[in-house]
């Protein structure tokens, strides 16, 4: 099985543009929810149990870097406490 992790944007998109923390942030969350549903994804497609446990951790992990990210965010002032973000399955 093959993982395909495809960020918006690039490694070399990041290197080629000035950026500062804010924006630093933002890709960040971007590329964290990418890897989310990739993960989702994976975990749609496997059936051996050790793979299906795998991806229950990797999902959770990414969750907690997601919020740990959103919770950056928002003591920066990119986004309001008052906003609830969450990342969800796309079916």
């Amino acid at each position: 099985m093959k993982s395909n992790y495809n960020y918006q944007y690039s490694d070399s998109d990041l290197k080629s543009k000035p950026t500062d923390d804010k924006t630093d942030l933002i890709l960040s969350i971007e590329k964290v929810k990418k890897a989310l549903e990739c993960a989702y994804a994976n975990f749609d497609f496997v059936s051996e149990p050790d793979l299906v446990d795998s991806y229950i951790y990797e999902v959770k992990a990414i969750q907690l870097k997601y919020q740990y990210l959103i919770q950056q965010a928002k003591e920066l002032g990119i986004i309001s406490e008052k906003i609830e973000y969450t990342c969800k399955k796309n079916k």
